[in-house]
């Protein structure tokens, strides 16, 4: 089961106590995967389409409890895709129907009084923060997906109205969680990419389970990530420590082999040493290698006197090719 499946099937057992709550939740469910069929002499019928069990059962309790209206079943399998059951319910006592439209906002009525579908007057319905939470939990539950993210961090909703998306984007983004708008063919997808935002909307729709999960996994995620940068680092900083001493070592010999010991200082003499015994020992080890010892900056100093050195000697006897 996937982890968006884990969070449908958590929110979907969450019971709203106020009504007003229930309705928001309600039109939510209905926006993303409902549709309203218009019978002969002017009867609605409302057929809501989901391929969650636990989705289906909460609508049905959410209509049961807020009106009464006769409900048909239907269960059949999808054969694309994962071929998962495939839940259809038809709400169908017309003037119970339409009563349920106009309390969730999607018919409305004009100043002349005709009715028409309406997939923006749903924020109406946000009279209290729990009504806020309420109608987001129904988007998630019939629309939204969410990924593991131990692959990465995505959460996005697919929304086949135009003006259901915008005003739900605009909404999302006012309460500071910023998602964007992507048009596919016939669809308009909501998405998020930051992993604050995420369990932003995970915390509001009360998926707690899934949101400790999420956020245990993000944590070790985030600590691998720190110590495969730190290791890489290290290991960067010390193959150029590496090849720094490899160059030092070759203008110290250049410089034996064309004037001795004796034509180094003996301050230097006493870097070139430790310097030629090992050739990765950083400055600082080098330093405390020496008696008395010295500081980073100091052995630092030295390394560039040999260095300029052995490259004057080079332009004296002109090796160029010794100073590449």
């Amino acid at each position: 089961m996937s982890f968006s499946s884990d969070v449908k099937r958590e929110i979907s057992k969450i019971t709203c106590e106020k009504r007003c709550c229930k309705i928001a939740e309600l039109s939510a469910l209905l926006l993303t995967c409902g549709r309203i069929v218009l019978k002969g002499r002017m009867r609605l019928e409302v057929v809501v389409v989901t391929t969650e069990n636990n989705v289906a059962h909460k609508i049905i309790e959410l209509v049961k409890s807020l009106y009464s209206i006769n409900v048909d079943i239907c269960v059949s399998r999808n054969m694309r895709l994962n071929k998962a059951n495939k839940y259809s319910l038809t709400f169908y006592d017309s003037n119970a129907v339409r009563h349920l439209l106009e309390e969730t906002t999607i018919i409305s009525y004009d100043e002349e009084g005709l009715c028409y579908i309406s997939h923006k007057d749903w924020e109406k319905l946000l009279v209290c923060d729990d009504c806020c939470n309420a109608f987001l939990r129904g988007v998630f539950a019939g629309a939204g997906s969410v990924n593991n993210p131990v692959k990465y961090n995505h959460m996005e909703f697919v929304i086949y109205d135009i003006d259901f998306a915008e005003t739900f984007a605009e909404y999302l983004n006012s309460r500071d969680i910023h998602c964007k708008i992507l048009e596919r063919k016939g669809f308009y997808m909501v998405y998020l990419k930051e992993a604050e935002c995420i369990v932003d909307v995970l915390r509001a729709i009360g998926a707690s389970t899934a949101l400790f999960s999420y956020e245990n996994i993000r944590i070790k995620k985030n600590i691998k990530n720190k110590v495969t940068r730190i290791v890489n680092c290290e290991m960067a900083n010390q193959n150029k420590s590496i090849e720094a001493g490899m160059n030092q070592k070759k203008y110290i010999e250049y410089i034996i082999e064309k004037k001795g010991w004796t034509y180094l200082p003996k301050p230097l003499r006493s870097v070139a040493e430790v310097r030629l015994n090992s050739a990765d020992m950083s400055l600082a080890e080098i330093g405390e290698a020496l008696d008395p010892p010295i500081g980073k900056s100091g052995v630092n100093h030295r390394m560039k006197k040999i260095q300029q050195i052995a490259e004057e000697l080079m332009l004296e006897n002109g090796d160029i090719d010794e100073m590449k």
